[in-house]
């Protein structure tokens, strides 16, 4: 299915049709969603490109959001567009770099943006640059064992760790599309034997407990040096976000001030009234119009 009225899809054909080096780098099982407004896009784009894909942006009327206190990462900004013909309000997240790691933390800036960035192909259907399969699936490999808390691994040191719904239906869906010799390649260009075996038997029998528990230690042992800070720093910032979210609500509940997890426009915004006598709707109004700004802010 094709969107050739959608706002996204004209935006996409533009960006193609520059020198603007980018591509959504994650989740394209989903991004026929994406395009309903029914989840975010996630692209990655050249760091040296940063400045024109941001005048690029504001000349489409895409609005930039700062991200809120809690979970603000480095190299990440939050963009909304809205679109006239359908009322949605798209969600865009541009990343400059490539970090994952456990909630709030993010500790792991990867490095490898240019791979992804020179092995992607515009999808005929979405009209948008997506990495090739193969590099995708295994982008999806390292976020899994780099997103594992001590209580994932312990979990699976006692074979109770199973993979998640989500992770699993998205590796099945990257994996129907990849060839494994290929995989196979493109792991030897980028890391050791060891790990190119692992992930060969990933791809041949699935990630159970022991498999993640390999994929766990291998890639973390691999990516060492690519921290941004230590494992009881990236502990310390969890739990501190956690009692930021945890307190700010209940002080909230109590009248108090809450720190926000919404990304909030640079600028005021304007104030509208709505006016009318009683009975007319003006509460109905105001939550539908609040609950529908809310979906994506």
């Amino acid at each position: 299915m094709k969107y050739y009225n959608n706002i996204m899809f004209k935006l996409f054909n533009d960006l193609n049709n520059s020198e603007i080096r980018y591509c959504h780098f994650k989740s394209n099982q989903h991004i026929r969603q994406s395009f309903a407004a029914a989840s975010d896009f996630d692209l990655l784009v050249d760091k040296k490109d940063k400045a024109r894909v941001n005048a690029f942006f504001v000349n489409y009327g895409i609005k930039r959001f700062e991200s809120p206190v809690v979970n603000n990462y480095p190299d990440v900004e939050n963009w909304l567009c809205f679109d006239d013909a359908t009322g949605n309000i798209y969600h865009i997240h541009l990343h400059y770099a490539l970090i994952t790691g456990t909630t709030h933390a993010k500790e792991y800036e990867l490095g490898l943006e240019k791979i992804l960035l020179d092995n992607s192909y515009v999808n005929s259907d979405y009209n948008v640059k997506m990495p090739e399969a193969e590099y995708e699936l295994l982008l999806l490999m390292i976020r899994l064992a780099l997103k594992g808390t001590p209580k994932d691994f312990a979990r699976a040191h006692s074979g109770k760790w199973v993979l998640d719904k989500g992770f699993y239906d998205e590796f099945n869906y990257l994996k129907n599309r990849s060839d494994i010799a290929k995989l196979e390649k493109i792991c030897r260009e980028i890391f050791d034997a060891d790990i190119t075996a692992e992930v060969k038997k990933c791809f041949k029998s699935g990630i159970g407990y022991d498999q993640y528990l390999k994929l766990y230690s291998s890639f973390r042992e691999h990516f060492s040096g690519n921290r941004r800070f230590s494992f009881l720093n990236a502990e310390r910032l969890f739990w501190t976000q956690e009692c930021i979210q945890k307190n700010g609500k209940v002080n909230k509940s109590l009248g108090g001030f809450y720190i926000t997890k919404k990304a909030r426009y640079r600028r005021r915004g304007l104030s509208i009234a709505f006016v009318g006598v009683d009975g007319s709707g003006k509460t109905r109004v105001t939550q539908d119009i609040c609950s529908w700004l809310s979906k994506k802010n």
